[in-house]
């Protein structure tokens, strides 16, 4: 008997997260139903290219067999719809949401100790592979995206990334800095669809990650980028600080001040490597709580 699964999100964002379960589901005799009433950035255009789902409007939490709530902190799901079958994504590095059981971290957060107990909520996409990322080669420049609201406020701030030449991809749905445009090797992207936005980010070589968060570099939050990176295939440019709870093993770290020093070709080995590890732990993790919850 197929097991009906919900993922829902109330929020307007957050939608990057659903592909990690679409993923996880691929081969499971899983009905999966979507409760996300908001999406801008059209999100699900993509996933409909990739995965099977379907898209509702209202539910019963009793008709499930597994509810995943997205989002620690989204109050929208009520209180009386919790059962022992609720599962949500933890954002913060602390439990805000008592009332549910069953937690995953969406990172490896700030601990005393390093626990494969979290989700990197990447996955698979069937064209993208090692060696597909390896034909994306420009011939004269390197490509960096840089996204999110944590993005430089002016060219000077990006000077210490040395390459003969490099064009940075600007991506942010909340606006862009005015010093920013109209800048030589600087390309603006606002309120693109997501579709578009893994265009631009499958022919880029790297995403550079700021240290202007500070929640981030106390890895108390995370960036939604750094799955983006593993599912696209870019390797990630980060500060030194915020990897000292995440440990990744492919990414490029930087300090302030201090000049880095970029490759036309990325080691996309180890960042290939490394997704297939954090794929290979989230299939885990949901294996084993799902066979709790049956049990």
């Amino acid at each position: 008997m197929s097991k009906r699964i919900l993922l829902y999100n109330s929020f307007p964002f957050h939608n990057e997260l659903f592909g990690f379960f679409f993923d996880y589901a691929q081969n499971k005799n899983f009905i999966i139903d979507v409760y996300c009433p908001f999406d801008k950035l059209e999100y699900f255009k993509l996933y409909q290219l990739y995965f099977k789902f379907n898209i509702i409007s209202a539910f019963n939490y009793l008709d499930y067999d597994l509810v995943f709530v997205l989002t620690d902190s989204d109050w929208e799901y009520k209180k009386e719809w919790i059962n022992n079958k609720t599962i949500t994504l933890d954002h913060w590095y602390q439990i805000r949401n008592k009332h549910i059981k069953h937690h995953i971290p969406v990172s490896p957060f700030a601990s005393n100790t390093y626990k494969e107990n979290f989700i990197i909520p990447t996955y698979s996409i069937p064209e993208l592979n090692y060696e597909t990322k390896l034909l994306i080669k420009p011939l004269y420049n390197i490509n960096i995206a840089i996204m999110g609201r944590y993005i430089p406020e002016n060219i000077d701030e990006l000077k210490f990334l040395k390459y003969d030449k490099i064009i940075f991809h600007i991506i942010n749905c909340h606006g862009i800095h005015p010093e920013l445009k109209n800048i030589e090797n600087v390309i603006i992207h606002e309120n693109i669809s997501t579709i578009n936005l893994f265009n631009i980010l499958l022919n880029c070589q790297y995403i550079y990650i700021t240290d202007k968060n500070n929640s981030h570099n106390k890895n108390h939050s995370t960036s939604a980028a750094i799955a983006l990176s593993f599912t696209t295939g870019c390797q990630l440019i980060i500060p030194e600080i915020m990897n000292r709870s995440l440990r990744l093993k492919s990414a490029i770290i930087y300090k302030p001040d201090k000049d880095l020093y970029l490759n036309l070709d990325p080691d996309y080995e180890l960042v290939f490597n490394e997704k297939k590890y954090f794929i290979n732990l989230r299939n885990k993790i949901l294996d084993d709580l799902i066979n709790q919850i049956d049990n």
